[in-house]
C-alpha cells in the first residue's frame, strides 16, 4: 500500500461493500473523491481504451 497511487482512505470507502458485487456495475455508486473525475478526463491519467467511462463519466459527489 505504501507505493499505491490510490491512498488508503479511498480504499476504505469500499471496505465491506460486498453488496456492490451482486448488483449491476452501472448502478453502483462511485465512491471516489470528486477530484478523481478531473483526473479521469485528463490526458496525464485518463482512462484506458475500451473503458465504459470514456464515453460518459457517471455522476458522483
Amino acid at each position: 500500500m505504501d507505493r499505491a497511487r490510490v491512498g488508503l482512505p479511498i480504499y476504505l470507502g469500499y471496505e465491506d461493500r460486498w453488496d456492490l458485487l451482486d448488483g449491476d456495475q452501472s448502478a453502483a455508486p462511485v465512491l471516489l473523491p470528486s477530484h478523481y473525475r478531473v483526473l479521469a478526463k485528463g490526458s496525464r491519467v485518463g482512462l484506458p481504451p475500451g473503458h465504459p467511462w470514456r464515453e460518459a463519466l457517471p455522476d458522483w459527489p
